[in-house]
């Protein structure tokens, strides 16, 4: 996905949506851990199109993965 568009998978600088991890249900230190953290972006609307694309792109990923790996 980039933006709102649907992409072919494979395309660049698109983001999958849906990734296959069957190690994510499987708790490895507590069966209370986080294994997840939802980032959601709300009020999408086309005008701010632009401005939310920015935000997903300046957003630290690699301290939420972080945060998941500990």
């Amino acid at each position: 996905m980039i933006g709102y568009d649907f992409v072919a998978p494979g395309t660049p600088n698109a983001t999958a949506i849906v990734r296959i991890d069957p190690d994510f249900y499987r708790a490895r230190r507590s069966s209370a851990e986080v294994r997840a953290i939802l980032v959601r972006i709300p009020n999408a609307y086309r005008e701010m199109k632009s401005q939310h694309e920015q935000m997903y792109r300046e957003f630290d990923w690699a301290a939420l993965k972080a945060l998941l790996s500990k």
